[in-house]
Order: C-alpha cells, then sequence, then structure tokens
C-alpha cells in the first residue's frame, strides 16, 4: 500500500538529549484523511511505536508549522541557544521546503506556493518517545493528492 522514501532519518540534535525523525511516504492511492490517526500508527514510526492508547491528529495550516519550525531552531532545546534569528528562520525555510519535497536551493516563491497546496496537521506528542519537557514538534504535511505524506517529529530534554 504504500513506501516510504527519502528523508529518514532518527538521530541525536546539536544538544546533548534530543531527537528527530522525519520521514516522508508515497502511497499507491490517495489517503482518506478521517483515518490520518490510523495511517500514522500503521507507518511503524519510532514516535509513535508502542502506542495503543488514543491518538490523536488535528488540522493545522502551514503558518503554525513555520511557527514551530521557526520557535525551534531559533531558540533551540534546553541545552542549545538555537540559531536566533536570521539563520533560524533560514533553517524553519529549508525545513518547510524538505517536508514538501522541494531542495534547500528552491526558490522562495516555489517554495511558499507548494506550501500552501499541502495540508498540514499536528499529532499527539504525549507517546512515550517524546520528552515533553523543553519543547516538542509533531508535523504532519499531505501532498494535495493525498498520495504523498511527510512527518517530522522532534523531541529534546535537559
Amino acid at each position: 500500500m504504500c513506501r516510504s522514501t527519502t528523508r529518514t532519518a532518527t538521530a541525536t540534535s546539536p544538544g546533548p538529549n534530543g531527537c528527530f525523525e522525519a520521514r516522508t511516504f508515497e502511497f499507491a492511492e490517495p489517503l482518506d484523511v478521517d483515518l490520518l490517526a490510523n495511517v500514522l500508527l500503521s507507518l511503524r514510526l519510532q514516535c509513535t511505536d508502542g502506542e495503543t492508547r488514543r491518538f490523536w491528529v488535528t488540522g493545522s495550516t502551514a503558518a503554525e508549522a513555520w511557527r514551530a519550525l521557526f520557535a525551534a531552531s531559533s531558540l533551540g532545546g534546553v541545552c542549545n541557544t538555537g540559531a536566533h534569528g536570521a539563520y533560524g528562520r533560514l533553517a524553519a525555510w529549508h525545513s518547510m521546503a524538505g517536508i514538501v519535497g522541494l531542495e534547500e536551493t528552491a526558490s522562495a516563491a516555489d517554495v511558499e506556493a507548494r506550501v500552501l497546496e499541502w495540508s498540514w496537521y499536528r499529532f499527539d506528542p504525549e507517546t512515550v518517545w517524546f520528552e515533553g519537557v523543553d519543547w516538542d514538534l509533531a508535523i504532519v504535511a499531505v501532498s494535495p493528492d493525498r498520495t504523498r505524506l511527510t512527518v517530522l517529529a522532534a523531541t529534546d530534554t535537559d
């Protein structure tokens, strides 16, 4: 039914105790976004591994995803001061481009147009993978034809 594609990673952040997961999936048929929580739980993501209780996914906007990415990149985490202003914006911009399948070198107009075409969601950051100490990031984006899904999850602790 689906295959995992590019940008699969789970790694330690620049701080001592953070981790992230970034994965993209392509589906043969359009996703039913009403079943997005079940889809996420079926994808064998590390950030949802072993989750059995009620799991929520809610609609979001590209602007909300941007704010979460900008805050994480510019402010950093528990033991990291972040990239600050302009460099934080650049890192968030590169993340948004990657989520929608564009290269970092894509023009601002191309990134903005693609980002606004996609559907954005947040998911439950209270699974056992998330530390819940300083900040957690749990973003899902779905392509306009609903055959591509990108997950970006990150957590930090002290």
